[in-house]
């Protein structure tokens, strides 16, 4: 195995045919640094590994390290449950204090990496986001033909944002593009909300947080 600042090489044994092949880990992503891995990581090409004897393909999810300096975000992605405080401690250190103003995030699964990502490319914010889906659910639960939202998701490609959302169990499916109402929606909770949400300290901003940050601000969302 050789190792290098931000990547080492792995052998891996095909799930398939058994052969050991060698693989590139990144463990440390900066995508000023190596500009072409900001594509590869949305793609997911990065953790693409095709095995040359057999064609078998895989994709592989492992824990590292993202900075994406020109929207100032620093994502700790642990899928394996992982321990990331000694990593997080290390990067309030003195030589890194222009990280201060960075957001952190840490995300331990595949689908809301993809998801936090299309959020600050669209120059969003993930918490004011988060929040409108606890309000989304509510609103498609209350409709003459109720939907249980049981996945909401936030999308950005080729220009367009929506929320796509759907009730797995019985199939039940949409789309709610992000203009009109729901885009002033979001600019008003993300201007009432933004003292608030400046004292949130923590890394996750996922459903949960969200369902009880409305809780304790129920007054705001009367």
């Amino acid at each position: 195995m050789t190792k290098h600042a931000d990547h080492y090489n792995r052998n891996l044994a095909c799930p398939a045919c058994g052969k050991k092949s060698r693989f590139k880990i990144w463990d440390r992503i900066y995508t000023d640094k190596v500009p072409e891995l900001k594509d590869q990581v949305r793609d997911l090409s990065l953790f693409h590994f095709v095995c040359p004897a057999c064609g078998q393909e895989t994709y592989l999810d492992y824990d590292f390290l993202y900075v994406q300096n020109d929207v100032r975000l620093v994502i700790y992605y642990a899928p394996g449950g992982g321990d990331i405080s000694a990593m997080h401690e290390s990067l309030q250190k003195p030589e890194y204090a222009f990280m201060q103003s960075y957001q952190y995030r840490l995300i331990r699964t595949r689908a809301r990496l993809l998801e936090t990502l299309a959020i600050f490319d669209a120059a969003l914010d993930d918490r004011v986001l988060e929040i409108m889906k606890v309000m989304l659910r509510s609103w498609l639960a209350a409709q003459a033909e109720p939907i249980h939202a049981d996945l909401v998701e936030f999308t950005f490609a080729g220009g367009k944002k929506a929320f796509h959302f759907a009730d797995t169990q019985k199939g039940n499916s949409g789309i709610l593009p992000f203009e009109g109402g729901v885009e002033q929606t979001y600019k008003a909770l993300a201007q009432d909300l933004e003292p608030l949400l400046a004292k949130e300290e923590t890394l996750t901003f996922d459903q949960a947080w969200a369902v009880s940050f409305v809780q304790q601000h129920q007054d705001l969302f009367a």
